[in-house]
């Protein structure tokens, strides 16, 4: 390992301690409270989204057609991912629909955060573990001294995270996005005392929620290229807590969720499109709901729901009392067909 490397890893073990402020960006320019926009900046953006999104579609359009319908349908409830945590906080079972049932014997702390074909966890003594959410297999570890985990966003080549430090209140630093590329070197660090949400990372950019709204910063520049205020509606309706949202990737779109709300990012015109969630959090542990409208929850009692107008359907149970959980899937997800006597119910 070069010198480079060892003090990368110094500094994050050290919680980058004062010799390695010079990867810290102040957090005042990073999340600034007004909406704010660099044209340039929005334009980079725009060009990496649209070349993200051709490649999605480019990929889409290589499969024939009647090989993809066929596809589309034989998977339509297999390509869930849902990994559950038990009421003490000691096992986590997961259920990759495409794949087998998993379980592991590991201490954690809510929340559970997916990060693209990963989950992130903290164990609440000072250690982030990230694991397959296929096979449950641990793929790395990292210290994070006395921080707790808000949420964890991905994209193939970068991992982000957001980190919560009550004991630093008198420093007036509680949360830190830190920003991981493949060789798990940091690339960006920014300190906030402002509450921050779960990240997305989407073409290069990171997305992260906070009270006012959602930031959208480079990776490669460390520079804030926008600030998407919140709905005058959202704003002025949602408690403090509940505005603090987290971000994630579908398709080609990016999705802030919140107990009382669901934006919607278009990052190539950065555009957005919000509606209210009354009671949202009373429908499952969590829920995802995908373009169709079908919206998959899973429950207390460690079930996988789907939903639809035309009735619901239990796809899979954990077998344990649950006490958190995170689901997501693919934005086209169609609700299975339903036995005729679940329908319409």
């Amino acid at each position: 390992m070069g010198l480079r490397n060892r003090v990368y890893f110094a500094c994050i073990a050290a919680l980058l301690l004062p010799g390695c402020l010079a990867l810290r960006t102040p957090s005042e320019r990073a999340f600034p409270r007004a909406a704010f926009r660099d044209d340039d900046g929005a334009q980079a953006l725009a060009a990496l989204a649209k070349r993200a999104a051709e490649a999605t579609r480019s990929a889409e359009t290589n499969v024939p057609s009647d090989l993809a319908s066929r596809r589309a349908e034989k998977n339509a409830s297999t390509s869930v991912q849902a990994v559950f945590r038990d009421r003490d906080g000691r096992t986590l079972v997961g259920l990759p629909l495409a794949g087998r049932r998993w379980a592991r014997d590991l201490v954690t702390e809510p929340p559970l955060a997916l990060a693209g074909q990963f989950l992130v966890v903290a164990d609440g003594n000072g250690t982030l573990t990230v694991l397959d959410t296929m096979t449950g297999n641990i793929r790395g570890r990292r210290a994070i001294g006395p921080r707790e985990l808000v949420g964890a966003g991905a994209d193939g080549k970068h991992l982000a995270v957001v980190l919560h430090d009550r004991g630093r209140a008198h420093l007036g630093a509680l949360y830190t996005l830190l920003v991981l590329n493949r060789n798990e070197e940091p690339e960006l660090e920014i300190e906030s005392a402002l509450p921050l949400g779960g990240p997305a990372v989407y073409a290069e950019h990171v997305f992260v929620p906070t009270e006012f709204g959602v930031a959208i910063l480079s990776i490669a520049s460390a520079r804030t290229v926008a600030m998407l205020a919140y709905p005058a509606d959202v704003a002025a309706t949602s408690s403090r807590d509940a505005a603090v949202g987290v971000a994630t990737v579908y398709g080609a779109t990016v999705l802030v969720t919140a107990p009382e709300f669901l934006l919607r990012i278009d990052p190539q015109t950065l555009q957005t499109a919000s509606r209210r969630v009354p009671g949202g959090g009373s429908i499952g542990l969590d829920t995802f709901v995908a373009e169709g409208g079908t919206a998959l929850s899973c429950t207390k009692s460690g079930a996988v729901i789907a939903r639809s107008v035309d009735g619901s359907l239990e796809l899979a149970r954990s077998g344990i009392d649950a006490s958190s959980c995170v689901i997501a899937a693919p934005p086209t997800f169609r609700m299975p067909t339903l036995p005729p006597s679940l329908q319409r119910r």
